[in-house]
């Protein structure tokens, strides 16, 4: 996969899809990354975050980890699964409650990238989304003839 993908230099800031059932939360998070010239898009639910995910490419998903019809865990673990996100973006979970076993830096099915503990500032959460999710370099698919190659 590596070995047929073209690199160009971007300065465009990174997309952020924020999965979080506290309306307050979402608006003000939108608000602040918005201003600071990310692309964002909300979903109150992992249902909706799924249908986004499904037509829409993120490079930094925001995951509140108490959410209603499964944890951030289990969607995050559903996301990978069903390959919606298939350009790995950084996936940051934002708690007010961290379980024990996760975000400590040694659990092994630890899915999410960063953690973030409620309340946090705004500004903090930006410094997460801009070093998890703005790479000066993204990957062009380029559609080459696997005979043409040349090892």
């Amino acid at each position: 996969m590596f070995g047929n993908e073209h690199f160009v230099k971007t300065n465009q800031k990174a997309a952020v899809l924020i999965v979080d059932d506290n309306p307050l939360t979402r608006r003000s998070v939108n608000l602040w990354l918005t201003r600071a010239g990310y692309r964002v898009a909300e979903a109150e639910t992992p249902s909706i975050a799924i249908q986004t995910l499904q037509r829409d490419t993120f490079d930094v998903i925001l995951v509140d980890y108490d959410l209603p019809q499964m944890s951030g865990a289990d969607l995050t673990q559903n996301i990978h699964e069903q390959h919606l996100a298939a350009n790995r973006p950084a996936i940051i979970c934002m708690t007010g409650a961290r379980p024990d076993n996760l975000g400590n830096g040694c659990a092994y099915d630890d899915p999410f990238t960063a953690w973030i503990d409620k309340p946090f500032e705004l500004s903090s959460l930006e410094i997460l989304v801009e070093t998890h999710g703005s790479a000066p370099f993204k990957p062009l698919q380029a559609k080459v003839d696997p005979t043409e190659a040349k090892t």
